[in-house]
């Protein structure tokens, strides 16, 4: 310990110092990390920026129209096999060119849910609606 007033001053000078390079060794460990983390980003885009110039413009609209034509494919395929209702022995479905919602008594409702009411589509069938066909 220190025995008088210059001792220790040197002594809090000391801890100054070396507290300081501590803080020093700290701040250079932050920046290496900062320097490899901003190489790998670097790095990642160069990637990215290298693929994406090997895809032509064509090539990237080619795929988004396939894969367009794939969905509306599949939604079209879905909704056909949805939409049929029998009634009678016979099967009946909804015109192409029938709206997608339908203004009834019972409200405006989608052509989902009138098929999923039979009463209601049994009405409809017997009404001769001139939306619903006859397969």
């Amino acid at each position: 310990m220190a025995k008088n007033k210059k001792d220790e001053t040197t002594v809090d000078e000391a801890s100054a110092v070396v507290d300081s390079t501590s803080g020093k060794d700290e701040a250079n460990q932050i920046a290496d990390a900062g320097k490899k983390v901003d190489e790998a980003s670097t790095e990642e885009v160069e990637q990215v920026i290298e693929a994406v110039e090997e895809t032509t413009e064509e090539e990237i609209i080619e795929e988004v129209i396939v894969d367009s034509l794939e969905a509306v494919k599949t939604a079209t395929e879905t909704e056909k096999e949805d939409l049929i209702f029998e009634y009678h022995g016979n099967l009946y479905k909804f015109k192409d060119e029938t709206p997608k919602r339908i203004q009834l008594e019972e409200g405006v409702l989608s052509q989902e849910e009138i098929m999923s009411n039979p009463e209601l589509m049994q009405e409809l069938i017997d009404s001769e609606c001139i939306f619903i066909t006859k397969l």
